[in-house]
């Protein structure tokens, strides 16, 4: 017997409501979902089935700051969304894609796409005995080196923070351990049934 399991729903989640756009415009089967539970959080929420219609497809983006009237971006927001698409939903699937930025000396290039090999927050600097790692994270990404080989992406350690600009301290955290973005991992370490990718 195989140990492939059958993905029967894959959840994307994309911070931003123009990052998702071209997902969307692709996928004109996609429609407005209300969800059922956390009903009263912004996320955006779109689902439908996908390809040969054996598989169903939902994008989930963070929404809008009902004061600001921006999208919700940062790992609050993510956290949000992310357990509200896997309490809705339950995918087989999670894929947490957006963009970001990286480092040219660890062989970063625009428009690469990178798959997570671990996750580390290089903005929460808590400089109290035993906090200091737990405000890192380092949390391991689940492999997926079959993937990677049969789409040729690159992999490597993936950073995250609430901000666009950097201080030395971040500087000094991304440079130990690699660069790019996510928060999902985190939500990974304690949800293990699901297959959580990075991009």
């Amino acid at each position: 017997m195989s140990d492939e399991k059958k993905i029967l729903h894959i959840v994307v989640l994309i911070a931003m409501e123009a990052e998702a756009k071209p997902l969307l415009d692709a996928y004109t089967t996609l429609e407005p979902h209300n969800c059922t539970v956390f009903s009263n959080a912004p996320c955006l929420v779109y689902t439908g089935k996908s390809g040969n219609g054996e598989c169903r497809l939902s994008v989930v983006t963070n929404g809008k700051c009902q004061k600001f009237g921006v999208d919700n971006v940062g790992t609050a927001p993510a956290t949000i969304a992310t357990m509200v698409a896997i309490a809705e939903f339950k995918p087989c699937l999670l894929i947490s894609a957006g963009t970001s930025g990286g480092f040219k000396s660890k062989g970063v290039s625009i428009n690469d796409t990178f798959i997570s090999t671990k996750c580390v927050n290089h903005d929460r600097r808590i400089p109290i005995p035993g906090f200091t790692e737990y405000g890192v994270g380092c949390q391991d990404s689940i492999p997926c080196p079959n993937l990677i080989k049969a789409l040729g992406l690159k992999s490597g350690v993936v950073t995250s923070s609430n901000s666009l600009d950097h201080n030395d301290s971040d500087d000094k955290i991304m440079a130990e351990n690699g660069h790019f973005l996510s928060l999902v991992s985190y939500l990974r370490h304690f949800l293990n049934s699901i297959t959580v990718l990075k991009s």
